[in-house]
């Protein structure tokens, strides 16, 4: 997913809190995707040179990983992402 800087606006953005650098979904929110409902298990904010070794790539059928860039306060390239988790729920 895509966030902004400088004050344009993409996807991303609803999902984050750039000036004090965390999501903005809570633990326990629900997120639905094409109609199947996920319960978010976890946010974290990774260095993007990090991302590429992290755990996040070991993930379960049933479970959501969405990832946008931690934009800047002061503007300027991200360096930062912010990965939200989240699990399937029971039908």
């Amino acid at each position: 997913m895509h966030s902004l800087r400088n004050g344009a606006v993409g996807p991303g953005n609803a999902l984050i809190d750039i000036d004090h650098g965390t999501a903005r979904i809570d633990t326990g929110a629900t997120i639905t995707v094409d109609d199947v409902d996920y319960t978010v298990t976890g946010t974290r904010h990774i260095p993007k040179t990090e991302l590429p070794n992290s755990d996040i790539w070991t993930t379960g059928p049933d479970e959501l990983v969405v990832i946008t860039c931690l934009q800047r306060p002061e503007g300027g390239p991200s360096t930062d992402n912010i990965v939200i988790t989240a699990e399937r729920k029971s039908a």
